[in-house]
């Protein structure tokens, strides 16, 4: 399946990924949430993905950059999806 256009996608939804403002906005809040837990752990953070909304239950990709005052500082992910 290739990329999607914005005429392909549901409403609500930005352009090319399928999700809405809410779901990435709940991405960015668990992504936080893992980096603070593996700080203070050393391990991932356990997550119960039945407590999240159907779509991000689903297997997909994901890429992650990290910038400080605006300067890249790291970067980590896949372009295809395998968890």
């Amino acid at each position: 399946m290739g990329p999607m256009s914005s005429t392909d996608t549901a409403p609500n939804t930005e352009p090319g990924t399928g999700l809405c403002e809410e779901e990435h906005i709940l991405l960015r809040q668990i992504a936080l949430e893992a980096v603070e837990y593996g700080l203070k752990h050393g391990k991932h953070l356990p997550i119960e993905t039945s407590r999240y909304p159907t779509p991000l239950q689903n297997t997909g990709a994901s890429f992650v950059t990290l910038k400080m005052a605006g300067q890249l500082r790291g970067c980590i992910g896949s372009l295809e999806a395998y968890q």
